[in-house]
């Protein structure tokens, strides 16, 4: 099998996933299936090569490098050479290149800055300096180099152009390719290390110089709307996303490889005893496994970026550990050998994994001391004395270092994956458990039961749709802490104070992204210009991560995979990895404390016990009771006066230690180490525990568990008011009481925010909270929804999503005009289930911006369709730009799809929030101003019959009047249904349907159920489905009976009645005693000046304008959409003539209904046309 090395270019280096290595690999082996790579797209004559121009152009340039370098030798010290350099050498590069000769070109000025860019071709920037002029550094005098850097002149300069996409930057020793990349969080390009190729004389290299930077790679056509490169760079990231699914099913094979591995090798007989007698559980085995894993990603990713390795180490000591410990070593290795049953080979990597968690490393190997849980030998505690072969341990490298495509195995290039992709990938493994056999040495991995497993990266949220998120929710925060700051250092403390918070952290995809905004700022302070190099950039970057990043996750790995990535993007030469543990933790976000919330205030309401309920209502009574007569004070004789100082005390405390633990030293790993200790004795101290324990139990009482045996006495174990009044006063709780509520803190995984992070609390909250939380339809976590409810959300609903009540922790987190920014379900925006979320952020948030997807994938394979939202934790001002994204291609340029096509909303109202333009608005305000609501009418509006089973109760003509034959009497309660389908515009098709009315009656007005035994036949015909009727969560006294209906009545009267389904509004009378069957909706009374307002085009246009129209067209009509609608009330004189029409509703007596509404809610003719346009 061919394989494709990481990177044969000696002078050739690629920063970012712009311009990935193996594109370039691809461009040099001339990839048939990459546009461009033929003689005529680089605009050569007929018949003539291309080997033949590339050789011809070296032949030339070789040669001018000589006279140039000579000439440049002769430079005095302060001369920075740009004339020589242009005029010698880089004019004739880019004339060899098919640019021809450029001319100097003046500056450029972009809303009043000015960009003195040397050179242009057509609209590509091509700024030339001299070879003294460094392309990363400022040089004072120098022209295009005495403000900002080259290179940060070119980026800022194509970072905010509109039209211009590419850019070149040379000094004649270097030439760089940069691209606009204001949408990417780090910087992004190829660059030619012109002195190292020529000098060397390394053709290979030139060849690719010259097939990437050749004149034809940048043009624009009619017939070419994209330049090459673009469409290069483009190819890149889809085999990049295809990519990641080898690499996600390579990963796995790695683990499963490690752990049959390490259970097959005949001297782990230690670990096979430990695993078979259950010391160590089977998903402890995993979780190492998967840090061995996260070790040896971060190695790769580490040594192909140059960061891990002593700065200023001996050449010898480099080249040593390269030679005999490196994983590049390694997977080289793996590329080549099968490897044997030795254990040599996992002996050197253990030892450098070893060094690395050491306190002093191994100068002698140039390894540092890194530090850190990842290296800790805590975190691998029975994999490091246990062996591993070579053949294993090659095996697994081979799985994570190499992808297959075809017949080619391809280097995966760590240097270029970005955190995003990493996390995509290793999330889908959290989701996984272990099988083990010890007896067999198997070891596989399977989905937990109930999960889907998601393989194909679904959490994968693109770079744009990001760039907006902190475009308009971090920025201003930054923004907002700098106003006023005169000097640098003023500026650089404000930044590095700022909190920023993923309640749902995952990988840490959001907060990474956010780290590299902030220190992009950071860096640009210390730097003092615009566009800072890497080298100053990577030390802002983890000042940034160490002090101002916070993620919580629920589940442990997570918490671990977030810290891995930090630390992969924060790395710095000869630093060691940033403590973390304090500002990254494991908890579930929503239950437990937040800012809001004051220990010694703290009261347990009677309502916590009510999930018990669903199994023990007794219980549930008995604990209220008492619970309720120990808040009321009926303890109070036992009870002493709280001492409040004590507490406050406390919270201080802890908030102090906090901020010292941000201000520790952490140069080496003993510093870190201390950093660690220091920590460790905060959360062990009584003040610490003091506090968690009083937060635990009261956090307890909405999810405790009755163990029946003790359940029925007065005496039954539970976190009442009376304990957490006896917890605050320093008195013994019940026997057994706190052992119960610890062990459900871990199940539960409670979470305290102003404990955890009293810092935060002390500054008044966070600044900025961002993320993706999970999607979870509470109605399917049946008793632990029970739970949150008492928790007292106030945007909880049974049928919602467990990501509204994130919203709310999210808003409760922040401090007075911080801003939150979550990706989630668009679903709150209309359904009935939002309803409550939608209060929520109209009372108690500014919303800035919302922008829904409206159908377009976001996340790949997932089916959930999505909207970013960002709000303002102060006074709603009723003005959110918003924007509705029709097409999946507006995500390549986001930002300014939203720019041009927003419009400003106002959402003040629980109703649905729906995105309108400003014919939209102004066709509601008449609508909602001529009338009022459907529901403020004196009307009921409720859906037709649910029978739970309509294969029994819903009967056809031939069993109706076989039943009715059998026995006379059963006509009596056999009544004929409409479905769905059957229901017209202005009439209905009956399809000879009949319901068996077995109703259960209406207790408050004296109708009584049914008793089947009076119908015989009746009840022997649903004795034939007995088993099913009985199974029947929604049946009423008795299986036979239909459940309960309090409007059972309203069947009898005429009504309104449409299909939940339609294409179009499709509403008509049904007559008294004519019955519908749910889903269908019906209107009780009914008249014909109402049919004919729905049936209308406008009417139409207002409902559907709540909702979300479905594929195909089909939009679901529901009760709580129609009742929305505006209604005048009008005359019956005035009612007269829709009525008079809706009477014989032909084509074209429907035509004037819909302009007698129209003219009724004072519609012009352009908004006519608009809802004629839409109908």
């Amino acid at each position: 099998m061919q394989t494709r090395n990481r990177n044969t270019f000696t002078t050739i280096h690629t920063e970012g996933a712009l311009l990935p290595v193996d594109l370039l690999q691809r461009i040099s082996e001339n990839d048939k299936n990459l546009e461009g790579l033929n003689p005529e797209s680089y605009h050569l004559a007929p018949g003539e090569k291309l080997n033949e121009a590339i050789n011809r152009s070296w032949n030339r340039l070789s040669g001018l490098w000589g006279t140039f370098q000579a000439a440049r030798g002769r430079l005095g010290s302060t001369d920075a050479g740009t004339t020589l350099t242009r005029e010698r050498w880089l004019l004739p590069l880019f004339q060899e290149l098919g640019f021809g000769r450029l001319s100097t070109s003046k500056a450029v000025e972009i809303e009043g800055k000015s960009y003195p860019i040397s050179h242009r071709w057509q609209n590509v920037p091509l700024h030339l300096v001299g070879c003294g002029i460094e392309l990363d550094k400022r040089t004072p005098g120098a022209a295009g180099a005495s403000r900002t850097s080259p290179h940060s002149l070119i980026q800022e300069y194509l970072n905010r152009s509109d039209d211009v996409q590419w850019g070149v930057i040379s000094n004649g020793l270097g030439l760089r390719i940069l691209r606009d990349n204001a949408t990417l969080t780090r910087q992004a390009y190829i660059e030619f290390d012109l002195e190292s190729m020529f000098d060397g004389e390394i053709y290979s290299d030139f060849v690719l110089l010259w097939l990437m930077c050749h004149q034809s790679r940048f043009e624009i056509t009619e017939k070419q709307a994209e330049c090459l490169l673009e469409k290069w760079s483009k190819s890149a990231q889809e085999s990049g996303t295809r990519a990641l699914d080898d690499l996600r099913r390579g990963v796995e094979e790695a683990i499963v490889s490690f752990g049959q591995g390490f259970l097959q090798h005949p001297m782990n007989g230690e670990l096979r005893i430990q695993l078979k007698n259950g010391d160590l559980p089977a998903q402890d085995y995993y979780r190492q496994l998967l840090r061995l894993v996260y070790r040896l990603i971060f190695l790769f990713a580490a040594e192909d970026r140059n960061l891990l390795l002593l700065p200023g180490a001996a050449v010898e000591a480099r080249q040593r550990f390269q030679n005999y410990y490196s994983t590049t070593r390694l997977r080289a290795l793996a590329q080549k050998q099968r490897g044997s049953r030795h254990h040599d080979r996992y002996e050197a990597l253990r030892l450098v994994m070893n060094l690395l968690g050491s306190d002093s490393g191994c100068p002698e190997l140039a390894i540092p001391a890194l530090g850190g849980f990842l290296f800790d030998a805590r975190s691998t505690a029975d994999l490091n004395d246990a062996k591993l072969d070579n053949q294993t341990l090659l095996s697994a490298v081979r799985s994570l270092a190499f992808i297959t495509e075809g017949n080619t195995r391809r280097a995966v290039d760590y240097r270029n994956l970005g955190p995003e992709e990493l996390g995509s990938v290793y999330e889908s493994l959290l989701e996984l458990h272990p099988l083990l056999n010890t007896d067999a040495g198997t070891f596989q991995l399977t989905s937990a039961a109930g999960n889907e497993r998601k393989t194909t990266g679904s959490y994968y949220t693109p770079t744009s749709l990001i760039q907006v998120l902190l475009d308009s929710a971090l920025d201003p925060v930054i923004e907002d802490r700098l106003k006023g700051k005169q000097d640098a250092v003023q500026q650089e403390q404000a930044l590095l104070e700022l909190k920023v918070c993923d309640p749902a952290c995952g990988s840490g995809h959001f907060l990474i992204a956010a780290a590299h905004r902030i220190a992009g700022r950071l860096a640009e302070v210390r730097a003092g210009e615009n566009e800072p190099s890497p080298n100053e950039t990577r030390p802002a970057l983890r000042d940034v991560i160490r002090h101002c990043i916070y993620g919580v996750d629920i589940n442990p790995m997570a918490v671990e995979l977030c810290k891995v990535n930090l630390w992969l993007e924060s790395i710095e030469p000869g630093k060691p990895l940033s403590f973390l543990d304090a500002h990254i933790k494991c908890g579930s976000s929503i239950v437990g404390l937040d800012f809001t919330y004051k220990l010694d205030e703290l009261v347990v309401p009677d309502e916590a016990f009510n999930h018990i309920a669903r199994n023990e209502k007794p219980i549930a009574n008995l604990l209220k009771k008492r619970n309720k007569s120990e808040r009321e004070g009926q303890e109070s004789l036992f009870v002493m006066a709280l001492d409040n100082n004590d507490d406050l005390e406390q919270e201080h405390w802890l908030a102090e230690r906090s901020r010292s633990l941000n201000v520790m030293p952490d140069n080496n790993a003993i510093e870190v180490k201390a950093i660690e200790e220091a920590y460790q004795q905060v959360s062990e101290s009584s003040q610490y525990c003091r506090q968690r324990q009083i937060a635990d139990l009261w956090t307890s009482a909405f999810f405790w568990k009755v163990e029946a045996p003790l359940g029925r006495n007065l005496e039954v174990i539970a976190p009442t008011h009376g304990q957490l009044h006896r917890l605050l006063n320093g008195r013994q709780t019940q026997d057994g009481l706190n052992e119960r509520v610890e062990k459900l803190r871990q199940e539960e995984g409670f979470f305290h925010w102003p404990i955890e992070f009293a810092d935060v609390k002390s500054a008044g909250g966070f600044d900025c909270i961002v993320g993706n939380p999970p999607y979870i339809q509470l109605q399917t976590m049946h008793e632990k929804a029970d739970m949150l409810q008492g928790f007292g959300f106030e945007t909880f609903a049974r049928t919602g999503d467990i990501y509204c009540l994130f919203y709310e922790r999210g808003v409760q987190l922040l401090r007075k005009d911080g801003i939150l920014a979550f990706i989630t379900s668009n679903k709150w925006m209309r359904a009935g289930y939002g309803e409550a979320l939608r209060k929520f952020f109209a009372e108690n948030t500014n919303p800035l911006l919302l922008v829904d997807f409206a159908g377009q994938k976001i996340f790949k394979s997932a089916t959930v369709d999505v909207n970013l939202l960002i709000i303002e934790k102060a006074k709603n001002r009723n003005a959110t730009k918003s924007c509705v994204i029709t097409e999946a291609s507006c995500l390549n340029n986001l930002s300014v799809f939203i720019e041009h096509n927003q419009t400003i909303n106002s959402f003040k109202t629980k109703q649905s929030w729906t995105i309108l333009q400003g014919i939209e608005q102004r066709i509601k305000k008449k609508i909602e101003e001529a009338g009022i609501p459907l529901k403020d009418w004196d009307v009921s509006i409720n859906r037709g019959i649910l029978t739970g089973y309509n294969e029994a109760f819903i009967i056809s003509e031939e069993k109706r009047d076989e039943l009715i034959t059998q026995d006379p009497k059963s006509a009596e309660i056999i009544r004929p249904i409409l479905r769905g389908r059957d229901i017209k515009r202005y009439g209905y098709d009956f399809a000879d349907l009949w319901l068996i009315n077995t109703h259960n009656g209406v207790v408050n007005k004296g109708i009584q159920g049914v008793d089947v035994n009076k119908f015989p036949a009746i009840k022997t015909h649903l004795d034939n489905y007995f088993s099913e009727l009985q199974k029947r969560y929604d049946k009423g006294d008795t299986p036979y009976n239909l459940r309960s209906c309090d409007y059972m009545d309203d069947f009898n009267k005429q009504k309104i009645v449409w299909g939940n389904l339609n294409l179009s509004a499709s509403y008509c009378l049904a007559e008294a005693g004519m019955y519908v069957n749910a889903p269908c909706p019906m209107i009780v009374p009914a008249n014909k000046f109402l049919l004919a307002i729905l049936n209308s085009k406008l009417a139409d246009y207002y409902i559907r304008s709540l909702g979300v129209t479905r594929n195909g067209g089909y939009f679901e009509y529901k009760p709580m959409f129609v009742e929305q609608l505006p209604v005048p009330k009008l005359t019956l004189e005035e009612q007269e003539p829709f009525a008079e029409l809706a009477t014989m509703p032909t084509r074209e007596n429907q035509c004037e209904i819909d302009l007698l509404v129209y003219r009724l809610y004072s519609l012009s003719d352009d908004e006519i046309a608009f809802i004629n346009d839409t109908a």
